[in-house]
């Protein structure tokens, strides 16, 4: 099978456009599927079959309440980060929205939108990575990402804090953990760009803008994975200036799909950034100047080597596995750090030489992408105030896949008929030497069957690992259910203001204030709070002076138990409550 001709629209010499063979996916494209959807599937089916309440805590308790005000399309921003500033856009909380109409809001819907997003940036980037270079390199891919995916899936099932969430970074709607597919996605589409798909550009954008609005660390990443690949559109146009007759000429009608599919995706561009220009423009100040002004202080940025060192960890988690993200505290040489770095720029350096060699612009880019990714990586983690969480960084895991993925593309797609050649008729004559031939065909048959073996073991090996993903009640955060259970049989009727507040509790106090927080407004009263927690909750919940009720939580004290309204406590914090709005 000509495997260039077979992925791109026309190529088959026929002007109307591929025939109906081309467009029947041949069982190596069905096995590169498989390997992916069917692990995705069983984790879907096992949160989607999960009964009874699940409390959260922390910043995924913020993400379930953000995902309600999506649902009534109230959210104008993205997470709050702990500097005082939101990530610059809410679209993963629409996303996130969807499932929530469907099923309900709560954990079993931002867990199985995590999942779906996933799944969806996997088997995008071998649908990519097909249409560029064929059936061969997207087994390819698929075990690449297959790999990505084993190491997300099996972290440890004792999470440091229930944001990470015992069932693993794959499944998690923990934001740091929901971009790192969705990256990968992100620099194939650039790829694609360079190797001549213009609409692959706004593909690019439109998942860059869900990268950058979900964690706003990506955005050097994605600023200059773009800027890439417009130098590359702008290097090939200079280079491709004589016109290729034998290149596959569009229809009228297939350009007129062209130019709705790049309208359609402009349009959706152009939404996914309205809620943040608009609260750019009615906030006082508006979250991007709070960005900026942040960003543009004067302050101690950390050293290169301490970037280096950080990025080759979490590098290295793809061989060595990934500790639980939050226990990191990054930046320490470490005794495999040369060797990952040997690594990661070797495959780098091979993927863009072979590729170069090989005429496979695709395969180069992606191997030059991901060396000028690590470099910027480097770089960004510079930019980090305070220690360098795992957190922070962990979606950099995904870039040495690039190479990987470029790498085997370009060395497989050596095999392949060139796209645009014929051959001659009287090169189907048998000839005497016809044992070279049957020789070349059973390579290429071997060079099939390696990246499908490789597919189909880490697609099996997923598959049993999801099939083990501990039930989704694990993520119920005991202590948040315990304070719902200590306020909840204390309050009055569903429609009255609650003022909840923090008497300076410490951290893990901080993450069941903010459980609380959602469980009452997930049971239909109205909680408010001062306005030192605007950027985690909004300016939505700002205390009115007319709540009815407040509910505050001390650090455990002898003397918090001996105040009037004490209704008990929890491992972190002493809750009272007493009637009226807090003094002000």
């Amino acid at each position: 099978m000509n495997y260039r001709s077979s992925t791109v629209p026309g190529s088959t010499g026929d002007a109307r456009g591929p025939s109906l063979r081309s467009r029947v996916p041949s069982p190596w494209t069905a096995l590169a599927v498989a390997s992916l959807v069917v692990p995705f599937l069983v984790a879907a089916v096992r949160i989607a079959a999960t009964s009874g309440h699940v409390f959260l805590s922390d910043d995924l308790a913020l993400v379930d309440l953000h995902v309600r005000d999506a649902l009534g399309f109230h959210q104008q921003l993205g997470p709050f980060d702990r500097f005082g500033w939101n990530h610059p856009g809410p679209v993963y909380f629409y996303l996130l929205s969807i499932p929530a109409r469907l099923i309900g809001s709560g954990a079993k819907a931002e867990f199985l939108g995590a999942t779906l997003i996933d799944a969806a940036a996997a088997l995008t980037t071998v649908w990519v990575v097909r249409r560029r270079c064929g059936e061969r390199s997207a087994l390819w891919c698929a075990g690449c990402l297959g790999l990505t995916c084993l190491v997300l899936v099996s972290t440890a099932p004792g999470a440091t804090t229930f944001s990470e969430s015992p069932l693993g970074a794959l499944v998690s709607p923990w934001n740091p953990d929901v971009v790192i597919l969705p990256l990968l996605l992100f620099a194939a589409l650039c790829a694609a760009s360079v190797a001549g798909s213009s609409l692959s550009l706004l593909g690019a954008t439109l998942v860059g803008s869900f990268c950058v609005q979900t964690n706003f660390a990506t955005l050097p990443v994605v600023a200059a994975g773009l800027a890439a690949a417009l130098i590359g559109m702008a290097v090939r146009a200079v280079l491709s200036r004589r016109p290729d007759r034998s290149a596959p000429q569009l229809t009228q009608r297939g350009r007129h799909r062209k130019i709705a599919v790049a309208s359609l995706g402009i349009c959706v561009l152009l939404l996914v950034w309205v809620p943040t220009l608009s609260q750019q423009l009615t906030g006082h100040p508006g979250n991007l100047t709070l960005i900026w002004r942040f960003f543009t202080e004067s302050r101690p940025h950390l050293t290169l080597g301490t970037g280096l060192w950080s990025i080759l960890a979490v590098d290295g988690a793809l061989v060595f596995g990934l500790a639980q993200e939050m226990s990191w505290v990054l930046g320490a040489p470490h005794t495999d750090a040369l060797l990952v770095l040997a690594g990661v720029l070797v495959v780098g350096v091979l993927a863009f030489v072979t590729g170069w060699r090989h005429r496979s612009s695709f395969a180069a880019a992606l191997g030059a992408l991901s060396l000028l990714e690590l470099a910027v990586c480097v770089l960004s983690v510079t930019r980090i105030v305070g220690p360098v969480y795992g957190y922070l960084v962990v979606w950099e895991i995904g870039m040495p896949v690039l190479a990987l993925i470029g790498l085997g593309s370009a060395a497989l797609e050596a095999t392949a008929p060139k796209a645009g050649r014929e051959t001659p008729p009287e090169a189907s004559v048998p000839r005497p030497q016809a044992g070279g031939a049957a020789a070349r065909a059973r390579r290429l048959g071997a060079r099939t069957i390696v990246p499908a073996v490789i597919a189909s073991v880490f697609g099996v090996a997923l598959t049993v690992q999801t099939a083990q993903l501990p039930a989704l009640t694990r993520a119920s955060d005991p202590t948040v259910a315990l304070a719902w259970h200590l306020v909840a049989p204390r309050l009055h009727h569903s429609s009255e203001d609650i003022f909840l507040g923090d008497a300076g509790t410490d951290a893990y106090g901080l993450f069941t204030f903010f459980g609380l927080f959602d469980e009452l407004q997930a049971s239909g009263f109205h909680p408010r709070v001062s306005p030192f927690w605007k950027t985690q909750v909004g300016p939505r919940y700002l205390s009115n002076g007319r709540e009815q009720l407040q509910v505050v939580l001390y650090p455990p004290s002898v003397a918090a138990t001996r105040m009037p309204g004490y209704v008990g406590h929890t491992a972190h914090a002493d809750i009272v409550i007493s009637p009226g709005p807090p003094a002000p």
